[in-house]
Order: structure tokens, then C-alpha cells, then sequence
């Protein structure tokens, strides 16, 4: 209950100093210029004091110890990784040998951060400077510091597991930014970055199809497939599976067991519990903004892509972190919808709502879904350094 407590007491005052940097910024804040170059802009004054504002959270991250499933394969692969020069990496590397089947990007940044506990904080803040990156241009259309949360809520205990995943996380949100900016190069590029934490991020280059086209019969067309294909999808997920494993660079993924996919579903309905609490109440307060922005209809499009991969990890539990891709475009879609709520009080009583449904989501996972792997939190003052 302490490191509860004591967790939730940290999202929050995370949360709270990014509000008063952005009513700051936005109030009052000189912009730096060299001739007709912009030096120190809003944007980058926001994601750079912001970093710091996130020092709270930022501190869990590089102060933990034993804290998230794979921490000490993370330590094995740093000691591994910091000694081994490319050539050895990448010939180990393409035969998938033991703890080198682990993406180049990943392989860099250990080898390059002089101790594991630096790469602890490095995770954490590049984390989080993704995250405001990709949330500062929206910085007069959002509450950053309710998106922030959000993240926290839904994301702190797994990026804790899954220090791969949840940077190649980040980078695939900022892709979605460009996506629903209609930026196509930049949002290639951003999976691109993010396939080079984990390889997985590959699969997020196929949502390019769910941009805003200029033809609205082929929006139409677009919509009315992505919509049959969700309902179709305990039908059609096996085949995509199978697709999947074509490509040789998944190869491993179908190779080992704990990621080989069961021979038939294990049917429940209780992956409708993430979906019906955040996307009901959306609607109730929000169609008009939702159905009347060409980018939030963007957002909401990928956002439906949970279902699907929430109907995959009923196959393999392993697949549940693929749910991942399509929820964390929620850190951007809520807060923006919410924002343009007319009605104070309505606006004011969905975001209660929000934050309380995450507030339960997190203690959710974090006490019952996490199996002590957050709980509870032990730090560096109280081990042995490492």
C-alpha cells in the first residue's frame, strides 16, 4: 500500500510540475533567435525544462534495483553488450544467439552509457523527452501534464519490465503525431527509430493506412473495411498470424516457445474491460470533437487497433504487449478531445473520470496483473551498488 501510495504521490507531482511549466511557457516566455533562426523556441524550452520538471519519475527509473521482470537480463546484456565490439555483436546477432538477438539501437546505447545505472536514467529520460516531444506542438490544444499522467497510469509498470519495448514506445507515438499530421516521411521515420529498440515497432508501419486520404469515398471504403475487419478479426487473426511469421525478421518470435502462438484461442471478453471504460465515455462526452477533426479521427483509428491486438493475446499471453501500440495513442487523442469539450463542467467531469479510471488501472496492474514485480519499490540506498 506504501509504494502505492508512494508511486501515485510521484506521478502526480510529475504531472503537476509540467502543468505550471506549460501555463508558463504559454503565458509568459521569450523566444531566442539568431537572425531568422529560431535558437530557443517554445517547444524546445518545453521539452527540455520539461525533462527536468520529470525529474520525480525520472529518479524511480534510475534508482531502482531488481525493479521489472527482466532487470537482471538487462544487466547481463549490459555487461554482454558494453564489452562486445560490433562485429562480434552483429555476427551473434544474425544467428539470434542468446542475448544478442537484441536490436542495434539498444545495442549502441549500452555500449556508449558508461554503467547500467546511467542507462537506467538514459531510459527515463529519453523516454520522456520522446513523449513531450511528441506532445509539445499540441501545447496550446492539450493539458500536457493530464497526458503525462495518463502515460504514467498505463505505461510506468511495464516500461519498468520492458526497457526495449516501452523506448521503441515512445517513438512509435511521435510516428503517430506525424501520422495524423498527414507527415508521411516523418512518421516512417519514427518507426524506423523505433523498430531499432525492438523490431516488433515494423508492424506499426501498416497503420500509415489509416491517415485522412483526400478522397472521401476512399475514407469511406477505408473505414468501413478497418471496421469489418476488427469484428472479423477472431476469425481472420490466425491468418495474420501466419503472415507475420513469413517475414524473417520475426523469425525468433516464431521459433521460441514462450512466443509461439497456441493452436487455438482461448476465448474471454475480458479484454473489452480496457476498451468499453476509455472509449464509452470518449464518445459520450466528445462524438463532435472525435468526428469533426480530421486528426483525431486519425488518433481514434489507431486507437480501435487495441482491439485487434488485445484478440492476439489470446493466443499467447506474450502478445498482450502489442495492445501497447494502439493504447498509447491515447495519451494524445484523450487529453485533445477533453480540451475541446465546450462545457467547463462537462470537460471538468470527464477529466475527473479519467483520471480516477487511470488511478484504478494503475493500481490494478501494479498490485494483481504485476505479480510483485513494482511491489515493493527497493532502491539503490537500500542494495548492494551494482
Amino acid at each position: 500500500m506504501k509504494t502505492l501510495l508512494f508511486y501515485l504521490l510521484i506521478f502526480t507531482l510529475s504531472a503537476i510540475f509540467i502543468i505550471r511549466l506549460q501555463k508558463r511557457l504559454n503565458c509568459n516566455s521569450r523566444i531566442i533567435t539568431i537572425g531568422n533562426y529560431v535558437l530557443f523556441s517554445k517547444r524546445n524550452k518545453l521539452i527540455i525544462y520539461g525533462v527536468f520538471c520529470l525529474f520525480p519519475i525520472i529518479m524511480i527509473y534510475g534508482l531502482r534495483v531488481g525493479i521489472g521482470t527482466d532487470y537482471y537480463s538487462y544487466l547481463e546484456g549490459y555487461n554482454t553488450f558494453h564489452e562486445a565490439s560490433f562485429s562480434s555483436y552483429w555476427n551473434y546477432h544474425l544467428e539470434n544467439k542468446r542475448i544478442y538477438y537484441q536490436e542495434i539501437g539498444f545495442y549502441f546505447l549500452n555500449r556508449i552509457v558508461p554503467s547500467f545505472r546511467m542507462l537506467l536514467f538514459i531510459e527515463g529520460i529519453l523516454i520522456y523527452t520522446v513523449l513531450l516531444r511528441a506532445l509539445s506542438d499540441y501545447r496550446n490544444e492539450l493539458n500536457i501534464g493530464f497526458a503525462i499522467f495518463i502515460y504514467m497510469a498505463t505505461q510506468f509498470t511495464y516500461s519498468t519490465n520492458g526497457i526495449r519495448y516501452a523506448i521503441a514506445l515512445a517513438f512509435v507515438l511521435l510516428g503517430y503525431k506525424n501520422l495524423a499530421e498527414n507527415k508521411k516521411v516523418p512518421f516512417f521515420l519514427m518507426i524506423f527509430l523505433a523498430s531499432l529498440f525492438h523490431k516488433t515497432a515494423l508492424i506499426c508501419s501498416l497503420l500509415y493506412f489509416l491517415n485522412e486520404f483526400r478522397n472521401y469515398s476512399l475514407n469511406r471504403i477505408r473505414d468501413f473495411v478497418m471496421i469489418a475487419g476488427i469484428l472479423l478479426f477472431p476469425v481472420l487473426s490466425r491468418g495474420a498470424i501466419y503472415c507475420v511469421s513469413l517475414f524473417p525478421v520475426f523469425e525468433r518470435y516464431f521459433s521460441t516457445d514462450i512466443y509461439f502462438a497456441s493452436e487455438m484461442i482461448n476465448w474471454s471478453w475480458k479484454w473489452l474491460l480496457h476498451i468499453i471504460p476509455v472509449i464509452v465515455p470518449l464518445f459520450l462526452f466528445g462524438e463532435k470533437q472525435i468526428l469533426s477533426s480530421g486528426r483525431n479521427r486519425v488518433l481514434l483509428r489507431v486507437y480501435l487497433m487495441e482491439i485487434p491486438f488485445r484478440i492476439l493475446a489470446l493466443y499467447n499471453t506474450w502478445y498482450t504487449r502489442f495492445a501497447r501500440y494502439g493504447q498509447i495513442v491515447l495519451i494524445l487523442l484523450i487529453p485533445l478531445v477533453v480540451n475541446q469539450i465546450q462545457n467547463r463542467k462537462k470537460r471538468q467531469l470527464i477529466t475527473l473520470y479519467y483520471i480516477a479510471w487511470y488511478i484504478f488501472y494503475f493500481c490494478y496492474y501494479a498490485v494483481i496483473n504485476d505479480a510483485g514485480d513494482t511491489i515493493p519499490y527497493v532502491w539503490i540506498l537500500s542494495k548492494e551498488r551494482i
